[in-house]
């Protein structure tokens, strides 16, 4: 068996925390997140809803709709390959070259 090589990948910060605020069918204002998920999991990292639904089912329609609005960029460097992190005007500072945020540098094994 072949042994892993440790590379360092860039991607979006909206794949560590992001949050937006979702309007319901009653008016009530919900925060729909993509933050890191409690240790007991499947994933490390997934959405999260302050609605009752959520909190009960762990499913909601605010997250649906979130999800099917493309309002979390999710760019990750290592699933699109050739299309890599830019330099901000005038900064050192890279950006996501889908949304312009910031990115992280993070370690990954091929």
């Amino acid at each position: 068996m072949t042994d892993l090589t440790e590379h360092t990948a860039w991607t979006c910060m909206t794949n560590r925390e992001w949050e937006a605020a979702v309007t319901g069918s009653k008016g009530d204002l919900y925060a729909v997140k993509f933050e890191r998920l409690p240790e007991e999991a499947e994933a490390e990292y997934g959405y999260t809803c302050t609605c009752k639904s959520f909190r009960f089912r762990g499913h909601c329609k605010h997250i649906a709709a979130v999800v099917a609005r493309g309002l979390r960029c999710g760019w990750n460097e290592t699933l699109e390959i050739g299309m890599g992190p830019e330099y901000a005007d005038g900064s050192d500072d890279m950006t996501c070259p889908r949304c312009g945020g910031p990115v992280l540098a993070v370690k990954v094994e091929v």
